[in-house]
């Protein structure tokens, strides 16, 4: 089942930033280039679209259970 990621794209790019762009799976939004992190990927896609990806993706991410709060991504991996 597809349920909303976020409410807004600024709620994504706040998590975006406490994920993605300090992570070693960083996605660079080009799809030849995406062999590390469908999370990332799958998010972006879903905002340009309706804003709902796959409930499992979302837990993998760390986003379910919504509890209001930001966390890192069950899949952070540290850079270097």
């Amino acid at each position: 089942m597809k349920e909303q990621a976020f409410s807004n794209i600024t709620e994504f790019a706040s998590w975006r930033s406490l994920n993605c762009d300090i992570c070693g799976k960083d996605w660079n939004g080009k799809p030849e280039d995406n062999d590390e992190c469908d999370i990332e990927e799958e998010l972006a896609w879903a905002l340009i679209d309706d804003g709902k990806v796959e409930e499992g993706l979302l837990k993998r991410a760390n986003i379910l259970p919504y509890d209001g709060k930001l966390k890192r991504c069950s899949e952070f991996v540290e850079e270097g």
